[in-house]
Protein backbone atom coordinates (compact mmCIF):
# COMPACT_ATOMS: atom_id res chain seq x y z
CA UNK A 1 0.00 0.00 0.00
CA UNK A 2 0.81 3.45 0.11
CA UNK A 3 3.33 5.45 2.19
CA UNK A 4 2.99 8.72 0.92
CA UNK A 5 -1.33 9.11 0.04
CA UNK A 6 -0.34 12.69 -1.74
CA UNK A 7 1.60 10.27 -4.35
CA UNK A 8 -1.60 9.77 -5.33
CA UNK A 9 -2.23 12.59 -7.17
CA UNK A 10 1.05 13.96 -8.59
CA UNK A 11 0.19 12.23 -12.24
CA UNK A 12 -2.70 14.56 -12.34
CA UNK A 13 -1.40 17.86 -11.82
CA UNK A 14 -1.28 19.18 -14.98
CA UNK A 15 -0.44 21.77 -17.20
CA UNK A 16 -3.35 23.63 -17.74
CA UNK A 17 -2.24 25.95 -20.80
CA UNK A 18 -4.57 27.71 -23.17
CA UNK A 19 -8.86 27.33 -22.65
CA UNK A 20 -10.08 24.33 -24.60
CA UNK A 21 -6.93 22.57 -24.50
CA UNK A 22 -7.37 19.11 -23.40
CA UNK A 23 -5.15 18.95 -20.25
CA UNK A 24 -6.04 15.29 -18.84
CA UNK A 25 -3.54 13.05 -18.14
CA UNK A 26 -3.49 9.11 -17.37
CA UNK A 27 -1.88 8.38 -13.54
CA UNK A 28 0.52 5.78 -13.40
CA UNK A 29 -1.52 2.11 -13.85
CA UNK A 30 -0.12 1.12 -10.03
CA UNK A 31 -1.61 4.00 -7.95
CA UNK A 32 -3.68 2.45 -5.56
CA UNK A 33 -7.17 3.44 -3.63
CA UNK A 34 -6.86 6.27 -0.95
CA UNK A 35 -9.08 5.53 1.59
CA UNK A 36 -10.02 8.53 3.12
CA UNK A 37 -11.50 9.36 6.10
CA UNK A 38 -14.80 11.41 5.71
CA UNK A 39 -15.97 14.33 7.89
CA UNK A 40 -14.26 13.36 11.03
CA UNK A 41 -14.61 15.48 13.86
CA UNK A 42 -12.64 18.49 14.15
CA UNK A 43 -12.93 20.11 17.32
CA UNK A 44 -11.23 18.00 20.59
CA UNK A 45 -15.19 18.98 22.42
CA UNK A 46 -16.62 17.22 19.62
CA UNK A 47 -17.73 13.66 19.92
CA UNK A 48 -15.42 11.02 18.79
CA UNK A 49 -12.53 13.40 18.45
CA UNK A 50 -10.65 11.52 20.63
CA UNK A 51 -11.46 8.49 19.63
CA UNK A 52 -10.25 9.35 16.36
CA UNK A 53 -6.89 10.60 17.71
CA UNK A 54 -6.44 7.54 19.19
CA UNK A 55 -7.94 4.45 16.94
CA UNK A 56 -7.17 6.70 13.15
CA UNK A 57 -4.19 9.00 13.71
CA UNK A 58 -2.31 7.14 16.17
CA UNK A 59 0.68 5.59 14.76
CA UNK A 60 0.08 2.87 16.79
CA UNK A 61 -3.00 1.54 15.22
CA UNK A 62 -3.39 -0.65 12.99
CA UNK A 63 -5.95 1.97 11.38
CA UNK A 64 -2.77 4.04 10.93
CA UNK A 65 -1.10 2.80 7.70
CA UNK A 66 -4.79 2.42 5.69
CA UNK A 67 -5.34 5.84 6.48
CA UNK A 68 -4.42 8.17 3.56
CA UNK A 69 -6.03 11.25 5.08
CA UNK A 70 -9.28 13.68 5.66
CA UNK A 71 -11.94 15.06 3.77
CA UNK A 72 -12.59 18.26 5.63
CA UNK A 73 -15.66 20.39 4.82
CA UNK A 74 -15.29 24.25 4.44
CA UNK A 75 -17.86 26.69 4.36
CA UNK A 76 -17.03 29.46 1.98
CA UNK A 77 -18.15 32.01 4.82
CA UNK A 78 -15.32 30.20 6.72
CA UNK A 79 -12.55 32.23 4.85
CA UNK A 80 -13.63 35.27 2.89
CA UNK A 81 -14.94 37.84 5.27
CA UNK A 82 -16.32 41.57 4.11
CA UNK A 83 -18.65 44.22 5.35
CA UNK A 84 -22.28 43.21 5.27
CA UNK A 85 -23.83 46.44 5.51
CA UNK A 86 -22.00 47.35 1.69
CA UNK A 87 -22.06 44.15 0.43
CA UNK A 88 -18.21 44.30 -0.21
CA UNK A 89 -15.45 41.58 0.55
CA UNK A 90 -12.77 43.03 2.61
CA UNK A 91 -9.76 40.11 3.07
CA UNK A 92 -9.31 36.58 3.35
CA UNK A 93 -8.28 35.03 6.09
CA UNK A 94 -7.38 30.78 6.46
CA UNK A 95 -7.60 30.66 10.43
CA UNK A 96 -10.57 28.57 10.56
CA UNK A 97 -9.40 25.87 7.98
CA UNK A 98 -5.50 26.14 8.48
CA UNK A 99 -6.74 25.07 12.33
CA UNK A 100 -9.02 21.86 11.29
CA UNK A 101 -6.28 20.49 8.86
CA UNK A 102 -3.67 21.05 11.27
CA UNK A 103 -3.88 17.90 13.40
CA UNK A 104 -3.83 15.50 10.13
CA UNK A 105 -0.76 17.40 8.47
CA UNK A 106 0.95 16.75 11.71
CA UNK A 107 0.05 13.16 11.50
CA UNK A 108 1.43 12.83 8.00
CA UNK A 109 -2.00 12.59 6.28
CA UNK A 110 -3.32 14.77 3.68
CA UNK A 111 -6.69 16.85 4.13
CA UNK A 112 -9.09 17.30 1.14
CA UNK A 113 -10.95 20.24 1.50
CA UNK A 114 -15.03 19.91 0.44
CA UNK A 115 -16.09 23.79 -0.67
CA UNK A 116 -19.69 24.54 0.33
CA UNK A 117 -21.38 27.66 -0.45
CA UNK A 118 -24.94 26.34 0.20
CA UNK A 119 -26.22 23.36 3.05
CA UNK A 120 -28.45 20.62 2.56
CA UNK A 121 -31.02 22.07 5.01
CA UNK A 122 -31.75 24.65 6.98
CA UNK A 123 -28.87 25.72 9.55
CA UNK A 124 -30.76 28.21 12.20
CA UNK A 125 -27.97 28.99 13.91
CA UNK A 126 -24.26 29.15 13.22
CA UNK A 127 -21.99 27.77 15.74
CA UNK A 128 -20.01 29.70 17.91
CA UNK A 129 -16.52 28.80 16.78
CA UNK A 130 -15.24 26.40 13.59
CA UNK A 131 -16.62 25.73 10.56
CA UNK A 132 -19.54 28.06 9.80
CA UNK A 133 -19.37 30.23 12.53
CA UNK A 134 -18.63 33.32 10.20
CA UNK A 135 -21.72 32.85 8.23
CA UNK A 136 -25.23 34.53 9.61
CA UNK A 137 -27.48 32.90 11.98
CA UNK A 138 -31.44 33.08 11.16
CA UNK A 139 -30.97 33.00 7.13
CA UNK A 140 -30.69 28.81 7.28
CA UNK A 141 -27.24 29.08 5.82
CA UNK A 142 -24.03 29.49 7.17
CA UNK A 143 -21.58 29.00 3.72
CA UNK A 144 -22.16 31.90 2.43
CA UNK A 145 -20.59 34.72 3.53
CA UNK A 146 -23.04 37.62 5.06
CA UNK A 147 -21.57 40.17 3.31
CA UNK A 148 -22.68 38.37 0.17
CA UNK A 149 -26.51 38.43 1.00
CA UNK A 150 -26.10 42.28 0.53
CA UNK A 151 -23.83 42.15 -2.74
CA UNK A 152 -26.46 39.99 -4.36
CA UNK A 153 -29.49 41.88 -2.70
CA UNK A 154 -33.23 40.02 -2.07
CA UNK A 155 -34.13 39.72 -5.85
CA UNK A 156 -30.93 37.39 -6.38
CA UNK A 157 -32.06 35.03 -3.10
CA UNK A 158 -35.27 32.62 -2.22
CA UNK A 159 -35.93 30.46 0.99
CA UNK A 160 -35.98 26.77 -0.34
CA UNK A 161 -37.01 24.89 2.11
CA UNK A 162 -35.96 26.88 5.59
CA UNK A 163 -32.86 27.67 3.50
CA UNK A 164 -31.93 30.56 2.11
CA UNK A 165 -30.55 30.05 -1.60
CA UNK A 166 -28.64 32.50 -3.81
CA UNK A 167 -29.61 32.86 -7.81
CA UNK A 168 -26.15 31.04 -8.44
CA UNK A 169 -26.41 32.82 -12.48
CA UNK A 170 -26.21 35.77 -10.64
CA UNK A 171 -22.69 38.09 -11.99
CA UNK A 172 -22.16 39.23 -8.38
CA UNK A 173 -22.46 35.34 -7.10
CA UNK A 174 -20.61 34.02 -10.01
CA UNK A 175 -17.59 36.42 -9.76
CA UNK A 176 -17.33 36.86 -5.91
CA UNK A 177 -17.56 32.76 -5.51
CA UNK A 178 -14.64 32.46 -8.27
CA UNK A 179 -12.66 34.76 -6.50
CA UNK A 180 -13.26 32.43 -3.31
CA UNK A 181 -12.18 29.55 -5.17
CA UNK A 182 -9.16 31.21 -6.72
CA UNK A 183 -8.07 32.43 -3.15
CA UNK A 184 -8.82 28.75 -1.63
CA UNK A 185 -6.75 27.21 -4.40
CA UNK A 186 -3.90 29.77 -4.29
CA UNK A 187 -3.52 29.44 -0.36
CA UNK A 188 -2.20 26.31 -0.15
CA UNK A 189 0.34 26.16 -3.58
CA UNK A 190 3.09 24.52 -1.80
CA UNK A 191 1.55 22.63 1.18
CA UNK A 192 1.70 18.93 0.21
CA UNK A 193 -0.50 17.81 2.88
CA UNK A 194 -3.32 19.29 0.65
CA UNK A 195 -4.48 16.45 -1.50
CA UNK A 196 -7.58 17.53 -3.52
CA UNK A 197 -10.36 20.19 -3.19
CA UNK A 198 -14.10 19.60 -4.50
CA UNK A 199 -15.80 22.63 -5.10
CA UNK A 200 -19.43 22.30 -4.74
CA UNK A 201 -21.03 24.09 -7.54
CA UNK A 202 -24.58 23.66 -6.10
CA UNK A 203 -25.58 22.43 -2.62
CA UNK A 204 -22.66 21.59 -0.53
CA UNK A 205 -20.14 19.90 -2.44
CA UNK A 206 -22.16 18.47 -5.03
CA UNK A 207 -24.05 19.94 -7.95
CA UNK A 208 -27.68 19.62 -6.79
CA UNK A 209 -29.80 22.54 -7.11
CA UNK A 210 -32.22 23.45 -4.02
CA UNK A 211 -34.65 21.28 -3.33
CA UNK A 212 -38.35 22.28 -4.43
CA UNK A 213 -36.56 24.35 -7.46
CA UNK A 214 -38.70 23.07 -9.57
CA UNK A 215 -42.13 23.64 -8.38
CA UNK A 216 -43.42 26.81 -9.74
CA UNK A 217 -46.21 26.59 -7.01
CA UNK A 218 -43.95 27.75 -4.43
CA UNK A 219 -41.96 30.96 -3.88
CA UNK A 220 -38.48 28.82 -4.17
CA UNK A 221 -39.16 27.07 -7.45
CA UNK A 222 -40.91 30.54 -8.84
CA UNK A 223 -37.76 31.74 -8.82
CA UNK A 224 -35.49 29.26 -9.96
CA UNK A 225 -37.85 28.60 -12.75
CA UNK A 226 -39.80 31.51 -13.68
CA UNK A 227 -37.50 34.38 -11.98
CA UNK A 228 -33.83 33.13 -12.84
CA UNK A 229 -35.06 30.72 -15.85
CA UNK A 230 -33.48 27.55 -14.62
CA UNK A 231 -33.40 24.70 -16.62
CA UNK A 232 -31.48 21.48 -16.81
CA UNK A 233 -30.92 19.28 -19.44
CA UNK A 234 -28.36 16.96 -21.29
CA UNK A 235 -26.60 19.82 -23.41
CA UNK A 236 -25.34 23.04 -22.70
CA UNK A 237 -28.00 25.04 -23.73
CA UNK A 238 -30.03 24.46 -20.57
CA UNK A 239 -28.84 27.13 -17.77
CA UNK A 240 -27.71 24.94 -15.39
CA UNK A 241 -25.82 23.06 -17.50
CA UNK A 242 -24.37 26.12 -18.97
CA UNK A 243 -23.48 27.27 -15.55
CA UNK A 244 -21.88 24.11 -14.65
CA UNK A 245 -19.73 24.25 -17.70
CA UNK A 246 -18.55 27.67 -17.19
CA UNK A 247 -17.22 27.12 -13.70
CA UNK A 248 -15.54 23.68 -14.55
CA UNK A 249 -13.62 26.00 -17.66
CA UNK A 250 -12.95 28.49 -14.79
CA UNK A 251 -11.49 25.91 -12.74
CA UNK A 252 -9.14 24.93 -15.29
CA UNK A 253 -8.02 27.91 -16.13
CA UNK A 254 -6.17 28.50 -12.61
CA UNK A 255 -3.31 25.90 -13.19
CA UNK A 256 -3.77 24.82 -10.09
CA UNK A 257 -0.87 22.72 -8.21
CA UNK A 258 -3.98 20.86 -6.01
CA UNK A 259 -6.38 18.54 -7.88
CA UNK A 260 -9.73 19.95 -8.15
CA UNK A 261 -12.48 17.31 -8.02
CA UNK A 262 -16.46 17.79 -9.07
CA UNK A 263 -19.43 15.95 -8.19
CA UNK A 264 -21.67 14.32 -10.99
CA UNK A 265 -24.76 13.33 -8.54
CA UNK A 266 -28.25 13.29 -10.36
CA UNK A 267 -30.20 16.63 -10.75
CA UNK A 268 -34.14 16.51 -11.14
CA UNK A 269 -36.85 18.00 -13.01
CA UNK A 270 -39.95 16.89 -14.77
CA UNK A 271 -39.13 14.93 -17.78
CA UNK A 272 -35.28 14.38 -17.26
CA UNK A 273 -33.57 11.88 -17.07
CA UNK A 274 -31.45 12.50 -13.52
CA UNK A 275 -28.38 11.35 -14.78
CA UNK A 276 -28.33 13.75 -18.37
CA UNK A 277 -26.31 16.91 -16.25
CA UNK A 278 -23.93 14.46 -15.20
CA UNK A 279 -23.41 12.43 -18.48
CA UNK A 280 -22.86 16.35 -19.75
CA UNK A 281 -20.27 18.13 -17.35
CA UNK A 282 -18.20 14.78 -16.45
CA UNK A 283 -16.43 15.04 -20.31
CA UNK A 284 -15.67 18.95 -19.07
CA UNK A 285 -14.02 18.07 -16.15
CA UNK A 286 -11.55 15.57 -17.65
CA UNK A 287 -10.97 17.98 -20.28
CA UNK A 288 -10.42 20.44 -18.08
CA UNK A 289 -8.29 17.61 -15.81
CA UNK A 290 -10.75 17.96 -12.99
CA UNK A 291 -11.51 14.80 -11.35
CA UNK A 292 -15.02 13.54 -10.95
CA UNK A 293 -16.75 11.58 -8.61
CA UNK A 294 -20.08 10.51 -7.04
CA UNK A 295 -21.21 10.67 -3.34
CA UNK A 296 -24.22 7.98 -3.47
CA UNK A 297 -22.13 4.39 -3.46
CA UNK A 298 -24.73 2.02 -1.88
CA UNK A 299 -26.21 -1.37 -2.17
CA UNK A 300 -28.46 0.25 -4.86
CA UNK A 301 -25.03 0.95 -7.45
CA UNK A 302 -24.71 -2.74 -7.04
CA UNK A 303 -28.27 -3.60 -8.48
CA UNK A 304 -28.54 -0.70 -11.06
CA UNK A 305 -25.97 2.27 -11.71
CA UNK A 306 -27.95 4.64 -13.30
CA UNK A 307 -30.70 7.44 -12.84
CA UNK A 308 -30.09 7.99 -9.28
CA UNK A 309 -26.87 7.03 -9.45
CA UNK A 310 -25.70 9.84 -12.03
CA UNK A 311 -24.75 6.69 -14.53
CA UNK A 312 -21.40 6.70 -12.31
CA UNK A 313 -20.16 3.19 -13.49
CA UNK A 314 -20.06 4.23 -16.86
CA UNK A 315 -18.41 7.28 -16.18
CA UNK A 316 -15.60 5.34 -14.61
CA UNK A 317 -15.45 3.19 -17.07
CA UNK A 318 -15.10 5.42 -19.61
CA UNK A 319 -12.82 8.08 -18.03
CA UNK A 320 -10.86 5.47 -16.06
CA UNK A 321 -7.21 6.70 -15.77
CA UNK A 322 -7.38 10.21 -17.20
CA UNK A 323 -8.20 11.70 -14.13
CA UNK A 324 -8.85 10.97 -10.43
CA UNK A 325 -12.22 8.70 -9.69
CA UNK A 326 -13.96 9.71 -6.54
CA UNK A 327 -16.95 7.23 -4.56
CA UNK A 328 -18.65 8.33 -1.39
CA UNK A 329 -20.85 6.11 0.38
CA UNK A 330 -24.49 7.28 0.48
CA UNK A 331 -24.76 7.36 3.82
CA UNK A 332 -22.90 6.06 7.23
CA UNK A 333 -23.30 2.35 6.17
CA UNK A 334 -25.35 -0.82 7.70
CA UNK A 335 -22.95 -3.16 8.88
CA UNK A 336 -26.03 -5.62 8.78
CA UNK A 337 -26.25 -5.30 5.20
CA UNK A 338 -28.87 -3.17 2.70
CA UNK A 339 -32.63 -2.78 4.49
CA UNK A 340 -30.97 -4.41 7.97
CA UNK A 341 -31.07 -0.41 9.55
CA UNK A 342 -33.94 0.99 11.14
CA UNK A 343 -34.64 4.69 12.57
CA UNK A 344 -34.19 4.49 16.71
CA UNK A 345 -36.14 6.13 18.80
CA UNK A 346 -33.16 7.73 20.41
CA UNK A 347 -30.17 6.90 18.42
CA UNK A 348 -27.53 9.14 16.70
CA UNK A 349 -26.72 6.23 14.47
CA UNK A 350 -28.51 3.34 12.84
CA UNK A 351 -28.77 -0.28 14.15
CA UNK A 352 -29.47 -3.53 12.92
CA UNK A 353 -33.22 -4.02 13.33
CA UNK A 354 -31.88 -7.60 14.73
CA UNK A 355 -28.48 -8.97 15.62
CA UNK A 356 -28.07 -12.53 14.45
CA UNK A 357 -29.60 -15.13 17.03
CA UNK A 358 -30.34 -12.73 19.36
CA UNK A 359 -33.00 -9.77 20.01
CA UNK A 360 -33.10 -6.47 19.03
CA UNK A 361 -30.60 -3.73 19.85
CA UNK A 362 -31.28 -2.03 22.62
CA UNK A 363 -32.32 1.69 22.68
CA UNK A 364 -28.91 3.57 23.08
CA UNK A 365 -26.91 6.98 22.14
CA UNK A 366 -23.38 5.57 20.40
CA UNK A 367 -21.30 8.97 21.20
CA UNK A 368 -20.94 9.51 17.29
CA UNK A 369 -21.41 12.72 15.25
CA UNK A 370 -25.03 13.23 15.55
CA UNK A 371 -27.33 14.04 12.01
CA UNK A 372 -25.67 17.67 11.38
CA UNK A 373 -22.23 15.98 11.51
CA UNK A 374 -22.60 13.22 8.58
CA UNK A 375 -23.95 13.25 5.28
CA UNK A 376 -27.66 13.91 6.31
CA UNK A 377 -30.25 16.49 6.34
CA UNK A 378 -28.08 19.72 7.55
CA UNK A 379 -24.84 18.51 6.80
CA UNK A 380 -22.78 17.94 4.00
CA UNK A 381 -24.99 15.75 1.39
CA UNK A 382 -27.95 14.19 0.13
CA UNK A 383 -25.98 11.54 -1.61
CA UNK A 384 -28.12 10.47 -4.76
CA UNK A 385 -29.62 14.74 -4.81
CA UNK A 386 -32.77 13.60 -3.65
CA UNK A 387 -35.31 16.18 -3.38
CA UNK A 388 -37.52 14.92 -0.12
CA UNK A 389 -36.09 14.49 3.15
CA UNK A 390 -33.79 11.10 3.35
CA UNK A 391 -33.10 10.83 6.98
CA UNK A 392 -29.53 9.34 8.32
CA UNK A 393 -31.00 6.29 9.60
CA UNK A 394 -32.31 5.96 6.22
CA UNK A 395 -29.49 6.68 4.14
CA UNK A 396 -27.76 4.28 5.99
CA UNK A 397 -30.26 1.51 5.75
CA UNK A 398 -29.74 1.91 1.83
CA UNK A 399 -26.03 1.98 1.51
CA UNK A 400 -25.90 -1.57 3.61
CA UNK A 401 -22.17 -3.37 4.53
CA UNK A 402 -18.68 -1.78 3.34
CA UNK A 403 -17.66 -5.23 2.79
CA UNK A 404 -19.03 -5.95 -0.57
CA UNK A 405 -18.86 -2.19 -1.33
CA UNK A 406 -15.96 -1.26 -1.25
CA UNK A 407 -14.28 -4.28 -3.81
CA UNK A 408 -16.94 -3.24 -5.84
CA UNK A 409 -15.99 0.62 -5.95
CA UNK A 410 -12.63 -0.76 -6.66
CA UNK A 411 -13.32 -3.28 -9.60
CA UNK A 412 -15.29 0.01 -11.07
CA UNK A 413 -11.97 2.09 -11.26
CA UNK A 414 -12.54 3.99 -7.90
CA UNK A 415 -9.18 6.18 -7.07
CA UNK A 416 -10.60 7.78 -3.95
CA UNK A 417 -12.88 6.10 -1.27
CA UNK A 418 -14.37 8.67 0.71
CA UNK A 419 -15.03 6.48 3.96
CA UNK A 420 -17.40 7.96 7.05
CA UNK A 421 -15.81 8.16 10.29
CA UNK A 422 -18.06 6.32 12.12
CA UNK A 423 -17.54 3.49 9.91
CA UNK A 424 -13.86 3.62 10.39
CA UNK A 425 -14.48 3.15 14.44
CA UNK A 426 -16.73 0.65 13.97
CA UNK A 427 -13.72 -1.13 12.49
CA UNK A 428 -11.04 0.42 14.81
CA UNK A 429 -12.17 1.48 17.82
CA UNK A 430 -13.64 -0.90 21.03
CA UNK A 431 -15.75 1.84 22.26
CA UNK A 432 -17.69 1.74 18.96
CA UNK A 433 -20.86 -0.23 20.49
CA UNK A 434 -21.32 -2.42 16.72
CA UNK A 435 -17.17 -3.10 16.85
CA UNK A 436 -17.68 -6.23 18.67
CA UNK A 437 -19.91 -7.54 15.98
CA UNK A 438 -18.56 -6.14 12.47
CA UNK A 439 -15.51 -4.28 13.97
CA UNK A 440 -13.17 -7.17 12.11
CA UNK A 441 -15.31 -7.88 8.82
CA UNK A 442 -14.86 -4.04 8.51
CA UNK A 443 -11.15 -3.77 9.67
CA UNK A 444 -10.01 -6.96 6.63
CA UNK A 445 -12.54 -4.91 4.05
CA UNK A 446 -10.28 -2.05 4.35
CA UNK A 447 -7.17 -3.98 4.49
CA UNK A 448 -7.67 -5.66 1.71
CA UNK A 449 -8.90 -2.45 -0.49
CA UNK A 450 -5.58 -0.89 0.83
CA UNK A 451 -3.45 -4.10 0.16
CA UNK A 452 -4.69 -4.37 -3.63
CA UNK A 453 -5.07 -1.04 -4.89
CA UNK A 454 -6.83 -1.05 -8.56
Amino acid sequence: MRTAPTLLLVPLLFSLSAAGQDRSRAPSPSSPVALEVLFPPTDPRQRNYDDVQQYLLSKSSPAFPLVAGAVLRVEWSDFDLGDATVGTHTKYDFKIVDEIIAPWLAAGKTANLVLHAVPYAPQPNCPERGIGSRGESGVGNCAVPAWMWTALGESNYVSCDGTRAPNFLAAAYQSNYQAAITALVKHYPGNSGIGYIRVGLGKGGEINLPRGWQDPSTPCGEAYTRRWGYTIGDSGKPSWNAYLQKMLEFEGTLTASKQLMVSITPVHAPGVNPQEVSEFIAPIAVKNGIGFGNQGLSAQSMRDCTGMEADWCALFDRFQGKVPLELQTLGRSCPAGAGQCSEGESSDSPRPRARPGGPPWPGRRWPGPGPGAGRGPGASGTGRGRQGPVTPEKQSSITGSLVPLLPFAVQHHATILEIYCEDWLIAFSPNHPEHEQYGADYADALKRVAAKGN
